[in-house]
């Protein structure tokens, strides 16, 4: 159905038995450089239309049907998707009666202006096309123009989103800079998490001190997750090793409902020394980049770890020879006295150590970090003196001592005591927390104290001795 003209290619099919007829038609096509096809039945142009569609159809009146087959029932005449003109004669114009209904280009009559009206309809099919290959242009522009828009509007989206996230990972972690110890770190990020709408459930995993066991904190938030302690069968001592991380997120996903993000906070071993997992809501944020907030918090981790591995400055802690002297010289300060001591004693967690032979207590690790974390809370004009693996006093400034005592008391609440233990899950948190008391600046009340200190820790252990023995007694008997 290949046509050729004047620069153009028109399809043009001719329906018509009439051969004399359809030669005068195509020797007027012919002229304009146009070369029709023809068909002398309905069936043998119904099957070439639905193959392939012609730009204008020529229809004699005397091939409206065919059979139970007319052409007004052809898909394409009803979709309108077909160009189509009616030619008739003087002796069939009786039969444009069937043409009623639909919506010819055009009718083509046999008379002597045939040419004219064949070059007028050529010219309106030509036109109708121009037309429709530049509307058909346009949308391809427009589409194109969208589809540009649609990714500008879709960058720049991502662009205002992730610098709004970025904006927020750095309000996120500026409060986070200034904790000085692993443990306020790990409390802080806590609180930042269970106040963060997105996140739904979160928990942490963390090496134990002989690094066989995966552990996780004690926290008290409303969405955080207490994970179980996990024996790894072998010591990690490059942080948490690969095997252990997918111990571990496999039991986060067990207690998550949905897949949770992993954030692994590295200190200086190769392995992740703590593992964060997080399980974010259906109102997450598409584009936020979880990979940046991954790598500046660690940033912020390492700061924490540097801050909490800085020795105690000289200048704050003392000699117990000089903490007597010091507490006697103020005694005879009398009316003028300038400070008050702090007196901690943790004979409740000696106590516990005694009674736990066989759960190893890492002490070490415990002192290293329990004075990195008390030091950092202590006023720069506070001094600390340690009497013994038990006893431990705080000089402090008149004006500071209540602001002192509530930060004091404070670390000694959150500090995770149990961590230094062997095994944890022996270890109850009220067994362990150290006693605060204020005393007098005196080297012999702060003996006496002490002396009763470790008095009544013998008789509780005594008394401990004797109920074991009097139950060991009633077995026996």
């Amino acid at each position: 159905m290949q046509t050729n003209n004047h620069g153009s290619d028109l399809t043009v099919a001719i329906l018509m038995d009439d051969l004399h007829a359809a030669k005068e038609l195509t020797s007027s096509l012919r002229t304009q450089g146009i070369f029709a096809h023809l068909y002398q039945s309905l069936d043998e142009y119904w099957v070439a239309v639905n193959i392939e569609t012609p730009d204008i159809s020529i229809i004699d009146v005397t091939r409206m049907s065919s059979g139970p087959i007319q052409f007004k029932n052809h898909p394409k005449v009803i979709s309108k998707q077909l160009n189509y003109a009616f030619y008739s004669k003087e002796s069939t114009k009786i039969l444009l009666q069937s043409t009623l209904g639909l919506t010819p280009m055009s009718y083509l009559h046999q008379d002597m202006t045939l040419g004219l009206q064949m070059n007028q309809l050529i010219e309106t099919v030509v036109q109708n096309k121009k037309t429709k290959d530049e509307v058909s242009e346009l949308k391809e522009r427009v589409n194109r123009l969208q589809a540009r828009s649609g990714r500008l509007l879709t960058e720049r989206h991502k662009a205002e989103t992730f610098k709004a996230s970025f904006q927020f990972v750095r309000d996120f972690l500026s409060d986070l800079e200034t904790k000085t110890s692993v443990s306020e770190f790990q409390q802080a990020l806590a609180h930042k998490f269970s106040q963060w709408p997105v996140v739904k459930n979160f928990g942490f995993y963390e090496l134990s001190q002989n690094g066989q066991k995966l552990i996780a904190p004690e926290m008290h938030k409303r969405n955080f997750t207490p994970f179980p302690s996990l024996w790894l069968g072998q010591a990690n001592t490059q942080g948490i090793e690969f095997f252990a991380q997918d111990m571990a997120y496999q039991v986060a996903v067990d207690l998550f409902e949905n897949e949770p993000k992993v954030i692994k906070l590295h200190g200086s071993d190769i392995n992740p020394e703590s593992m964060i997992f997080i399980e974010t809501s259906e109102t997450e944020e598409e584009f936020f980049p979880w990979e940046v907030f991954e790598l500046m918090l660690t940033q912020v981790y390492r700061q924490v770890r540097l801050q909490e591995d800085r020795p105690i400055l000289t200048t704050q802690a003392i000699p117990m020879w000089e903490a007597m002297e010091l507490m006697d010289r103020q005694q005879t300060l009398a009316g003028e006295e300038s400070g008050k001591i702090i007196f901690i004693s943790m004979t409740s967690l000696l106590q516990t150590i005694k009674r736990r032979q066989n759960n190893r207590f890492y002490w070490s690790a415990f002192y290293h970090e329990f004075f990195s974390a008390l030091a950092q809370k202590l006023d720069k004009s506070s001094r600390l003196s340690v009497l013994g693996p038990g006893q431990i006093i705080l000089f402090v400034e008149k004006d500071k001592l209540e602001a002192e005592h509530t930060r004091v008391q404070t670390m000694l609440r959150q500090f995770s005591y149990w961590r230094f233990f062997e095994d944890d899950a022996q270890v109850l948190a009220s067994d362990v927390y150290p006693q605060l008391k204020l005393l007098p600046p005196s080297s012999q009340y702060c003996l006496r104290v002490m002396e009763k200190d470790w008095s009544d820790s013998s008789e509780s252990e005594f008394a401990m001795n004797s109920v074991k023995r009097e139950k060991n007694r009633s077995l026996t008997i």
